[in-house]
């Protein structure tokens, strides 16, 4: 990137940066992982030496938010696909259901957006096509973030 051709082929630049920001995702948190792994030992070196009660508890809330960490980092490997670091977009149709399945297409919709947002995705309202009584014939909405797709 530091060449001074980089930017000739904006095309390939734009696809050199998207992936360099998809590496970084995968290896910055392995790296802040196995720093806070390191910590960890050092403590129960010092625990160890020490022989100090009280530091045991600190070590053991340290081990279970390493796991919890980790369970994280290993989902994470597991969406290796091509595009599951990518966002995504979400459409839900009613069908031919009537108002009842109007009304269960919108109620799909909310648990949809609800569950993008705990998982702090930013969701965007791309088209709505409201039903006459209540719900919705069709929606489209937009999950932003790194593994929204493979999510």
């Amino acid at each position: 990137m530091g060449e001074g051709s980089f930017w000739d082929n904006q095309e390939r630049a734009q696809g050199v940066i998207s992936q360099v920001k998809t590496i970084k995702a995968l290896i910055t948190p392995w790296t802040t992982f196995e720093g806070s792994l390191d910590d960890a030992d050092v403590m129960r070196e010092l625990i160890e030496e020490e022989q100090d009660e009280g530091a045991f508890e600190d070590l053991d809330a340290e081990v279970r938010r390493l796991e919890k960490s980790l369970e994280g980092l290993e989902f994470k490997a597991l969406l290796s696909g091509p595009l599951d670091a990518k966002g995504a977009f979400l459409q839900v149709s009613a069908g031919a259901g009537g108002t009842e399945a109007c009304d269960w297409a919108e109620m799909l919709l909310r648990m949809f957006r609800r569950w993008a947002e705990r998982m702090e995705f930013d969701v965007a309202q791309i088209d709505v096509q409201p039903n006459d009584e209540a719900g919705v014939r069709s929606a489209t909405i937009e999950i932003r973030r790194a593994y929204a797709f493979g999510y």
